[in-house]
């Protein structure tokens, strides 16, 4: 697929991996709009990129996804890339009762329900026949705010910028999913022995 000369736009494209997915589109040479929940990120993020546009929106709102999506296509009728990249991670402890998943930021609608992964498998499956492509990237932990929320201040993960190149290069060369970097394992690993996966990843 052609990396140049597309419309392209990235949710909870405003910091973190989704900013440096912008910088790349950016220097590829395409139109990319970014959205997320907070306006001071997306002001932030106009100025340190000027080229971008920039939209409000919260994904785990249907209401919102709906206008994004009416904008959008009113706006840019070339759109032509989707990038659903916008995500939170928190630690919980369902031992302590549901309120401990309700009491903050909703990540299953942010997470699973505004994007819903085998939707994008389906998606890719019944469209391999048509101009449209789906793409997955797959990160491994990556040094940003979503991963320090749940981690800790450490330095833990490799740059955002990593998986913005990783991602450019799947797309230009029709590798339709792209596990980047330990992500490999990971993935691999869920597939051979998914018991013992989640043990590893657990403790």
């Amino acid at each position: 697929m052609k990396i140049s000369g597309n419309t392209i736009l990235i949710t909870g494209g405003s910091m973190g991996i989704g900013f440096s997915l912008a910088e790349e589109f950016v220097k590829a040479g395409n139109e990319v709009i970014i959205c997320g929940r907070r306006e001071d990120k997306l002001a932030g993020a106009k100025l340190k990129l000027p080229q971008i546009t920039k939209m409000a929106c919260d994904v785990s709102k249907p209401e919102d996804r709906e206008s994004l999506y009416n904008w959008a296509i009113c706006k840019f009728p070339e759109l032509n890339i989707l990038v659903n990249n916008a995500g939170i991670q928190r630690r919980i402890n369902f031992k302590k009762g549901i309120g401990e998943l309700m009491n903050n930021e909703d990540e299953v609608d942010i997470n699973l329900t505004s994007t819903i992964h085998s939707f994008s498998i389906t998606l890719r499956h019944q469209l391999k026949n048509t101009p449209i492509k789906v793409f997955e990237i797959i990160p491994p932990i990556v040094d940003t705010d979503l991963d320090r929320g749940a981690r800790g201040t450490e330095n833990r993960g490799i740059e955002p910028n990593e998986v913005g190149v990783a991602a450019l290069k799947a797309i230009e060369s029709d590798e339709f999913e792209c596990a980047v970097g330990m992500a490999q394992n990971l993935v691999q690993g869920a597939k051979i022995n998914f018991d013992q996966f989640f043990n590893n990843m657990n403790h």
